[in-house]
């Protein structure tokens, strides 16, 4: 069994980067490219009806499946077990509603394997 734990700070501090960066010019966005993607952490980005819309090399080497494979997947679908989906759609309804939300729950990787996991979710509002 694997245990995933990501930092609450880390991920505020990274999101605040990554908010200040996606509001600048296009030339900054390498850096937030750079940033989220050499991020020690698995970060993986979902809008408003949980589709995964970024998806860094930290989720690759641990679910297994590529950024292209990832994106455009609804996340529940994706990497949490049926008997897992209730539990992760309440933690990221709280997240949306209050900001953020903390989760152990097992996921998939794409061998199928189950592997349990601590998440930190944030909402980020890019306005």
């Amino acid at each position: 069994m694997i245990t995933l734990t990501i930092s609450l700070t880390f991920i505020a501090l990274a999101y605040w980067i990554i908010y200040l960066i996606k509001r600048s010019t296009p030339k900054t966005n390498n850096r937030y490219q750079t940033l989220f993607q050499s991020s020690p952490s698995i970060l993986i980005e979902v809008d408003e009806k949980w589709t995964i819309i970024a998806w860094n090399s930290n989720a690759q080497s641990t679910f297994g499946w590529t950024e292209s494979e990832a994106i455009g997947q609804p996340i529940i679908d994706l990497l949490v077990p049926l008997k897992d989906q209730a539990h992760v759609r309440d933690s990221l309804l709280k997240a949306l509603k209050k900001g953020k939300s903390d989760s152990k729950n097992y996921n998939l990787t794409k061998g199928k394997k189950e592997i349990f996991c601590e998440w930190h979710n944030s909402r980020v509002n890019y306005e």
